[in-house]
């Protein structure tokens, strides 16, 4: 019996663990052994015991199964297997058992680490098991001070090692001495095993867990430790070629050697007797059975590492029991090796026909590899030792494709060559989890382009009937609906409307199309009538077509945030109709036009999908934006210049027009009630009525029932457009409704646009969602009736300005083009424009990035005031037609389509071109293009337009038009892959995040986020009007209306939190009210915000409608106003089962399509480089980035007035170099004895002495640093003149400081602190301090960016590594499987650096000159160097400017330059310093002079270091804000506040990416996110489950989310 659609199902997985199968349990599922190499034979049958035997299954529908006997449709497949001939290395776990080898030691086979230090791990481990993370943390922390192992970390001798593991033992001894007297023994024998683990997830265990596996791998696995049981040395392992898994074991070293066999134990660990220098092969057996002696000696600590979940058995009378669902963790060498490797069903390998001849599976090539070296195998094994090197080549192929089986990217041969292995079949796009598993393509769906129709409502969606009559609905048959079904079965699929299909009560489908029409009547006449044998309680089905008033789901891709998907209900057009139908309003909803866009409908399957789309999905009820609670929906382009033209003053109809267009806008609404015509406005010589009753008249109409609309709102035409005679009142700017009388103002894009707090909104607002769809229906039938007989167009009269205005266009852009060569004059110091000088000086001066940034911004300063000038005096004054009477301007002032923008570049000028934001570039010549002079200076060289389109623009000024255009068109289709990667992460990372019933926001782990959503639990949707109280008091009965008040009041009201709120008002310390109650259940319970502002309007009263002591003539009464505030903040909170996590994630990450790429901008004066846009989202939100791109800070002196003071300040902390106080470099060269001598002499600038006071340098320290410049030139010779550059005493040189040599301390640097930018290495004494830094940087290279197009071109750092997920995913993967290698060969990385240090150290004193041969007079240095005439020549000016430049005499660790900003506060200026770069110390150290308390950065990590938690999460949010706000771009304040809750929650800063997302509780989120075959490879070793409690783990598994209307389950009662 085929299973229905609508069965129920009455069992669902709670959970899922991973594991490996153990060679039994593979011997148990396999049917057969596979033998044979070959699949089928000579007359293509399956070859018995080959990979298509019979007995795994049917291969093609004509085929039986040899084992169950069912044919192909209903036998599921069988397994076979593979007996391996010797044991192979389980793929996923090899670098698992690397690990463990290099930690282990060879003699004992017990772990290096010492029984004392794995008993600590235990105590850990134990305590996080039992669900203690507090006890645990505090024990780890005391534990890892016990272990010292810092001490091991600094590079000491193996002896000293020795001592440390003794004291270790001794502390260690102590400690459990310790712990036994105060707490009692934590672990007793068999505690772990015999109670059951903690069967709870959190994040904060996954982190504990990890951070315990990473020490416990990484401390001893370390080359030269001894053993701290037996006092060994074991080998070094080398883990040779990746894609056979080979190991080597090492010589064990000559010194390590002889201590062991001075405690009498073996050197030689392998079988092979002999051990050459490159290392002994360790055969896969001889690892395993070290492996099981492992295993066996430290089975409680690898119980607890690398165990499984097992159920607790009991063995209570005899019989074996499981207690509950209690389990403990076993840990199985078999689960690291294979000895038999599982063979899948045949039918999940179906042989491929090209041309009728059969090809095999590709997968069956792994299979064939591994029968074929098996048979290899055991040919040499009984061939004996002459066959010993072959045997080692067959073991090497068969793990080779045991391996690729599993990852082909590690194969020798070409990837394309090789079949995909269960990796490649997992991952990226079109892998199982995200192709398949994580949510299908639906049936009852359609796709077709979409076209605008007026006529339809603006929640419906016009469908054709061609769809109408395949899409069906399973309607059940019940005596209320039986005659329309009746009638549908026997119209049958083709007359519509029809059915398709009958289901019975046994679920058997009948098909309509195939029943004759006597037979479909006959049918018709059964469906009322049961089956005997049928189930009781089951009606029969009807799969009736789609009809008008049904709902279905809409959606246009890209979806990138909530109502990317909505409701609408169907009308079902004509049959010669083919494109789905919409209104203009749902546009912007779906960021749809009609120029050939697709979209989808969905009709859904259940009443309770319908119920959902029409109560909660409906797009009436999505009004609302949830990015920042803005209106989405609106009326557009013609509909809003209607609106003008219909309400201005002078707009009059006659009787006739007047109700012809009342009617074709009012005939759908309260049909049951006549619409009402209100008396003319006019009465004489003929009665008229006016345009703003047609919209009273229709409001009057529309709320018939209930309480009329009051409303006093600005329209978006400024006033200044209608004249400056008159009062404001009757200039038509504000709109007046009184009683739903239109008395004063027009309705245009702020009223019944996608605008805040226009009429529909406050509709929506003061009515329900459904009166403002019918609003904004009715509004639009309005505008498209009078739109008909009134019209609309555009002339060329309408773009012609006055003569007088006109002369002053040309007038003002005279002076604009010579504006260009004033500023020149002013950028190169002259008095007056000189083209050769200027010409000169631009040369030189404009090969610098900077001073071509700094002439741009001079320019664009200069410039932007005449064009400013120009449009203000042109538009609207200037023009020959005036407003409104001027069509192009009604067009763009109204918000209809275009802007001023346009209007001024058809009719005044198209003003500066840009490129990624600065003018347009010059060429090599120095010419923007090649019709104008090099350098020339005119405003038009360099892209400013002054043509125009009405009077035509000229070739050059042209193709600058089009280069900024074409900039636009590239931006767009790179930054949609940016920001759909962005939303991705953020929505995979955020998607478990929910509001429950306690008001607390949480992960899916339970893991708390935020005890009050956005720190006030409202919905953004529901508080835009929740502050507006003037609107609320003026619609008081009207807002009254939609509450039950005295019912609520009286189950709400608390006298605590009465009493409560008056004792805040005296004792402001007092915790919030919040904290304190329940904002769901206690009235009166609200935020402090929202309580000060509801006070403040109270007492000020502006309207005087509230009744108060001071005001006893108000309407309302102060308690009654205060309940119902109170009762509307209870109602706008957030839902419990909200999903505020996706919302954040879609609310940050759709508006990010909006921001360009350009990377940088200059920010305060025009000076300091700061990262906008995408590339800083990235950066603060994917990588959480310790080393921002471009770092600042800004700080003020004590004393911000002071101008001199900060200029000195800034000069103080900016880096100076040598070649910041050169004037000028002579070099003579000429030849003496046998010698060539270079004389060479550097010029100091006029205000050397003053520089040198402002950076506090003497003149006894400059004689030091011109000496060490004198050597840094004498190796740049040395390795010049040899041919040979020597990267490491260039870099030496090249970075020499005088830090070390200046007094003042509080401003000095180490060498490794240099600027990104100086591309220099470290000074010798600070060589061995640099290695950490870079150590980090190679730990750190698994932060994952993207490369930025950009970010690329002016990155500082070009060794960083990019890895993007798409193209770098398996080198990220090799870096996590191979964190312990790196540390362990930290050791011997030091001791290299020790020794290059030395040697260097030893070059400087040899190649050292005495300070004699230097003059130093305060105008100039000269100085002498001499190399062998015969020696290779060199150019001498060349190396001294390119050292000068680097050479650096004084800076503050990390800051490069310092600007001075400056700002008008209460009349004053202000002064601040911004600085590039970021050191918070050293600003601390000048506390007396600054002021601490308004420092400003934007290196988030700099704050988390020094400021703490709280202080990052309220930096993430600032600066996530900041990055929109540059964009003019809202996000609500809630989303931001919960970003950085969730990226702080750990205590750290969280990168949202593959990284971040590893302490996440749920394996399959894990997964289904990236790097999916490396998560359940790590879910899988560390017998990890999944509780299948976050929205894709039950995704997965095919489980409705728990989130929303899934989180609750409604219960009918039963009597």
């Amino acid at each position: 019996m085929s299973m229905s659609q609508s069965a129920l199902i009455k069992e669902e997985i709670s959970s899922v663990s991973f594991q490996f199968y153990t060679s039994d349990d593979v011997r148990k599922l396999s049917v057969k052994q596979i033998v044979e190499i070959e699949s089928f034979d000579m007359l293509g049958g399956p070859v018995p015991g080959g990979l298509h035997d019979p007995a795994l299954g049917p291969t093609g529908p004509a085929e039986r199964c040899a084992t169950c006997s069912l044919d192909f449709i209903e036998c599921p497949g069988h397994f076979g297997h593979i007996e391996l001939a010797i044991p192979c290395y389980n793929p996923v776990s090899f670098q698992t058992i690397f690990k463990l080898l290099k930690n282990k030691c060879f003699h004992c086979h017990h772990f290096k680490h010492g029984k004392p230090i794995i008993n600590q791990f235990i105590e850990e481990l134990t305590l996080l098991f039992k669900g203690d993370v507090v006890k645990a943390r505090n024990l780890r922390e005391r534990n890892v001070l016990l272990r010292g192992y810092e001490e091991k970390k600094k590079g000491k001798s193996n002896e000293e090692g020795e001592e440390v593991m003794e004291s270790d033992e001794s502390d260690s001894d102590k400690m459990d001495t310790d712990e036994n007297k105060t707490n009692g023994k934590i672990i007793c024998d068999g505690v772990f095993n015999a109670k059951e683990i903690y069967s709870g997830k959190a994040t904060h265990i996954e982190d504990f867990k990890r951070e315990v596996f990473k020490e416990f791998f990484g401390s001893f696995s370390g080359y030269a430790i001894p053993c701290g049981n037996c006092g060994a040395y074991s080998p070094r392992l080398r883990n040779g070629d990746a894609s056979k898994s080979k190991l080597f074991i090492m010589p064990l070293h000559d010194k390590y050697a002889t201590k062991n066999s001075a405690i009498k134990l073996p050197t030689n660990f392998s079988s092979v007797k002999e051990q050459t220098e490159h290392g002994t092969w360790f055969a896969p057996w001889e690892v395993l059975d070290n492996m099981k002696k492992l295993f066996e000696n430290e089975k409680e600590i690898l119980d607890m590492l690398l165990g499984h979940l097992v159920p607790i058995v009991t063995n209570k009378g005899g019989a074996k029991k499981n207690v509950g669902r209690q389990f403990t963790k076993e840990s199985n060498v078999d689960s690291l090796f294979m000895r038999v490797f599982p063979v899948t069903p045949a039918r999940y390998r179906p042989p491929n026909f090209v041309n009728g001849r059969r090809s095999e599976h590709p997968q069956n090539s792994h299979y064939k590899g591994m029968v074929k070296s098996n048979k290899m195998i055991r040919q040499s094994i009984d061939a004996g030792e002459g066959k010993a090197k072959f045997l080692v080549n067959s073991v090497c192929d068969l793990q080779m494709h045991v391996n690729n089986m599993y990852d082909n990217s590690k194969s020798n041969s070409n990837t394309n060559e090789v079949a995909n292995g269960i990796k490649q079949i997992l991952e990226k796009k079109e892998g199982l989890f995200r192709k398949h598993m994580m949510g299908k393509r639906v049936n009852y769906a359609a796709r077709t382009v979409i076209s605008p129709d007026i006529s339809l409502e603006t929640n419906e969606m016009g469908v054709p009937q061609y769809f109408a009559k395949t899409l069906t609905f399973p309607q059940p048959v019940t005596s209320f609906n039986y005659n329309q079904l009746a009638q549908a079965v026997i119209n049958g699929p083709e007359q519509y409307p029809g059915a398709n299909f009958i289901e019975d009560e046994n679920g058997h489908l009948i098909n309509l199309s195939k029943e004759s029409q006597e037979k479909r009547i006959a049918l018709s006449k059964t469906l009322l009538t049961s089956h005997p044998h049928a189930p009781r309680g089951v009606n029969k089905k009807v799969y009736r077509h789609l009809l008008s008033g049904d709902y279905v789901l809409a959606n246009r891709q890209p979806t990138l945030h909530k109502p990317g998907i909505m409701g609408h209900r169907v009308k079902v057009l004509g049959k010669n109709e083919k494109t789905l139908r919409m209104h203009y309003s749902n546009c912007s909803t779906y960021n749809a036009d009609f120029d050939g866009d697709e979209m989808n409908i969905h009709f859904p399957q259940s009443l309770l999908a319908s119920a959902e789309i029409r109560e909660i999905c409906a797009n009436n009820y999505q009004y609302l934006v949830p990015r920042n609670g803005a209106p989405l929906r609106g009326l557009i382009q013609d509909h809003i210049l209607t609106g003008v033209l219909l309400t201005k003053r002078d707009t009059l109809f006659t009787k006739a027009d007047f109700q012809a267009i009342l009617y074709a806008s009012c005939w759908s609404v309260n049909t049951k009630h006549p619409i009402v015509t209100p008396p003319p406005c006019i009465l004489k010589p003929v009665p008229l009525w006016s345009g703003k009753q047609l919209i009273s008249a229709a409001l009057n109409q529309l709320t018939i029932g209930r309480a009329p609309l009051n409303l006093e709102a600005p329209s978006k035409i400024p006033t200044k457009m209608w004249g400056t005679k008159g009062l404001e009142i009757t200039r038509d700017s504000h709109v007046i409704i009184r009683q739903n009388e239109m008395v004063a103002g027009i309705l245009d894009k702020g009223h019944f646009g996608a605008s805040s707090y226009g009429l529909v909104h406050t509709c929506y607002e003061l009515y329900d969602p459904d009166v403002a769809g019918s609003l904004l229906t009715l509004l639009g039938r309005m505008f498209t009736n009078y739109l008909q007989s009134r019209g609309f167009t555009c002339g060329v009269d309408d773009l012609l300005m006055k003569n007088k205005e006109e002369k002053f266009r040309v007038e003002t852009l005279k002076k604009a083009n010579e504006e260009g060569y004033t500023v020149a004059a002013k950028f190169a110091d002259l008095s007056k424009y000189d083209e050769q000088k200027a010409r000169d000086f631009f040369s030189k001066a404009l090969q610098s990035e900077r001073e071509v940034a700094r002439l741009d911004g001079l320019l664009k300063k200069g410039l932007n005031q005449y064009t400013s000038k120009v449009i203000d005096t042109l538009i609207p004054g200037g023009q020959q037609k005036p407003f409104p009477k001027n069509n192009f301007s009604l067009m763009t002032v109204s918000g209809a389509k275009g802007s001023v923008v346009n209007f001024s570049q058809v009719s005044c000028l198209l003003g500066q071109q840009e490129l990624e934001g600065k003018r347009v570039p010059r060429m090599v010549s120095g010419k923007t293009l090649p019709s104008f002079q090099a350098y020339d200076a005119s405003a038009r060289a360099g892209g400013f337009v002054m043509d125009r389109f009405l009077t035509g623009v000229r070739p050059q000024d042209y193709f600058f038009h089009c280069m900024a255009g074409r900039e636009g068109l590239i931006d767009t289709a790179v930054k949609t892959s940016r920001s759909g990667y962005l939303q991705r992460c953020l929505i995979k990372h955020l998607e478990g995040l929910s509001v429950q019933y306690d008001n607390t926001v949480r992960e899916s782990d339970g893991s708390v986020i935020q005890f009050n959503y956005g720190e006030d639990s409202l919905e953004i949707g529901k508080t835009p009007y929740l502050t507006k109280f003037p609107i609320i008091a003026e619609n008081y009965e009207l807002f009254k209306s939609q509450f039950p008040m005295e019912q609520l009041i009286e189950q709400l009201k608390n006298q605590e939190v009465v009493e409560y709120n008056r004792s805040i008002k005296t004792q402001p310390e007092l915790d919030p009210v919040m904290s304190k109650f329940n904002p769901s259940s206690d009235l009166g319970c609200v935020s402090e915000s929202f309580m000060n502002q509801l006070n403040h309007y109270i007492e000020s009263n502006p309207q005087k409608l509230i009744k108060t002591t001071s005001n006893r003539d108000g309407k309302i009464n102060e308690k009654d106003f205060r309940n119902l505030m109170y009762l509307y903040y209870s109602r706008s909170m957030v839902s419990p089962g909200e999903s505020v996590g996706l919302l954040c994630a879609q609310s940050i990450g759709e508006p990010s399509t909006q921001m360009t790429l350009n990377t940088f901008h200059l920010a305060g004066r025009g000076e300091a480089n700061v990262t906008l846009g995408i590339p800083r989202l990235r950066e603060l939100i994917m990588t959480a980035t310790t080393k921002p791109i471009t770092p600042l800070m800004e700080f003020q002196i004590n004393d911000s007035t002071n101008k001199v003071e900060t200029e000195k300040m800034a000069k103080y902390l900016e880096i100076l170099k040598l070649s910041d106080i050169i004037k000028d470099i002579t070099v003579q060269e000429y030849f003496q004895d046998t010698n060539r001598n270079y004389d060479i002499e550097i010029e100091f600038i006029p205000t050397l002495q003053q520089v040198l006071s402002l950076h506090r340098i003497k003149e006894k320290q400059l004689n030091k640093l011109f000496g060490e410049f004198n050597k840094v030139i004498k190796r740049q010779v040395k390795s010049q003149g040899k041919l040979k550059v020597n990267n490491g005493d260039i870099g030496l040189g090249s970075k020499v400081r005088g830090s070390d040599l200046v007094e003042d301390d509080s401003l000095t640097i180490n060498d490794d602190d240099a600027p990104a930018n100086d591309d220099t290495t470290n000074n010798d004494e600070n060589t061995s301090q640099q290695q950490p830094s870079s150590q980090n940087k190679k730990s750190k290279s698994k932060v994952i960016t993207q490369d930025d197009d950009s970010v690329a071109a002016k990155s500082k750092n070009k060794k960083k590594q990019n890895v993007n997920y798409e193209d770098g995913e398996e080198e990220a993967e090799e870096k996590d499987s191979d964190e312990g290698e790196s540390e362990a060969e930290e050791s011997d990385d030091k001791s290299d650096v020790d020794s290059d240090s030395d040697e260097i150290s030893n070059s400087r004193s040899s190649n050292s000159f005495s300070d004699e041969s230097i003059e130093f007079d305060q105008k100039k240095l000269t100085f002498t160097i001499s190399v062998a005439s015969d020696s290779k020549k060199v150019l001498m000016l060349g190396i001294v400017e390119t050292e000068a430049s680097k050479f650096v005499l004084k800076s503050c660790k990390g800051i490069t330059r310092c600007f001075v900003n400056e700002k008008q506060v209460g009349g004053k200026t202000h002064y601040s310093i911004q600085s590039e770069g970021v050191n918070l110390s050293e600003i601390f150290e000048l506390r007396d002079k600054l002021k601490i308390d308004e420092i400003y950065t934007n290196d988030i990590y700099a704050i988390l270091q020094k400021y703490g938690v709280e202080a990052c999460r309220q930096a993430v949010t600032s600066e996530i804000s900041n990055v929109f706000a540059a964009y003019g771009i809202s996000v609500d304040k809630r989303h931001l506040i919960l970003l950085g809750d969730y990226m702080t929650f750990e205590g750290g800063y969280r990168a949202l990416n593959r990284i971040g997302i590893e302490n996440n509780t749920s394996p399959f989120q894990k997964m289904s996110f990236e790097t999916t075959f490396s998560f359940l490879s790590k879910a899988s070793l560390m017998g990890d489950y999944d509780t299948v409690t976050s929205p894709s783990s039950r995704i997965v598994l095919g489980q409705i989310v728990k989130n929303g209307t899934g989180s609750f389950t409604i219960v009918a009662p039963v009597k």
